[in-house]
């Protein structure tokens, strides 16, 4: 017990100080004009909300994604360890989280919604969109080292993402996600390795048309160079990757999201067309 104590605290400690150096400063760009203006909720992982994820969200911003941003902390100042293995209280928080998505649907059905997420909070994030509304979408997904098994089959939470789901895995994340999970488990407790190390793998019950909207990123070793992302945990979210590679193709999936909509409104009714909707 005391072993795996030990353990449990030199691998908290690595999730922190793996984010110590995101000094990198973000690459700035002209606000993409944007209307209505997206609102992104951004889970953080099992240690809870602090200074990386306010930078993360401003990294966005800076980088043109101009969106309203907010940050749950649904660890609940729990250990972090405890925020991973607890599971029926994290099925709990997904709740909140789906109650707090709904409310912002209905309050703007037209708002595009994003929802980003790491490490632990992929668990979260993905129940969350299981447990939503049938008529409640997102626009797209951001999943940052996710500590899910790699077979998890999400095809209920893709049936809420209307554009795409990005997933950044790293195979430089094995102490987090590789050693890790296989001793203190997923956030479905598996105890294998995760699904933020090599990505996701469609299981046999996966509905292939939903997993098409998944795009995975794994790290390559060019994005050091180009984009100060050295494939630790969590450096997806480092505020020059963010900013330089993340926060266009967040406004890519905006624009597209938009022009699908745009194209839907502008189509003669016809009973076919209706039939489809």
């Amino acid at each position: 017990m005391r072993h795996a104590s030990a353990v449990a605290c030199v691998i908290a400690a690595t999730l922190t100080l793996a984010t110590a150096g995101c000094g990198l400063n973000p690459v700035r760009r002209p606000a993409a004009r944007l209307e209505p203006k997206p609102y992104l909720l951004h889970l953080p992982g099992i240690t809870g909300g602090f200074w990386m994820h306010d930078q993360y969200c401003r990294a966005l911003n800076a980088g043109g994604f101009d969106a309203e941003t907010a940050i749950y902390d649904w660890t609940g100042s729990r250990f972090a360890i405890a925020a991973l293995t607890q599971r029926e209280r994290n099925l709990v928080e997904s709740e909140k989280v789906a109650r707090m998505i709904t409310k912002k649907y209905r309050a703007a059905p037209d708002r595009p919604l994003y929802l980003s997420c790491e490490s632990g909070g992929a668990g979260v994030a993905v129940w969350a969109l299981e447990r939503l509304p049938e008529d409640v979408h997102v626009e797209a997904v951001v999943l940052v080292s996710p500590a899910l098994s790699t077979e998890y089959d999400l095809s209920g939470a893709l049936r809420h993402v209307r554009g795409r789901m990005l997933v950044f895995p790293s195979r430089s994340d094995g102490l987090v996600l590789g050693f890790g999970t296989m001793l203190f488990g997923t956030m479905d407790r598996r105890h294998k390795k995760s699904a933020g190390l090599d990505g996701f793998t469609r299981p046999a019950s996966g509905d292939a048309a939903q997993y098409a909207k998944i795009e995975q990123f794994p790290y390559r070793g060019k994005m050091f160079f180009t984009y100060g992302n050295g494939g630790g945990h969590a450096w997806a979210m480092y505020p020059q990757f963010a900013s330089a590679w993340l926060a266009p193709r967040l406004i890519a999936l905006a624009r597209e999201g938009a022009a699908a909509k745009e194209s839907l409104s502008t189509q003669p009714a016809s009973p076919d067309y209706a039939s489809t909707r």
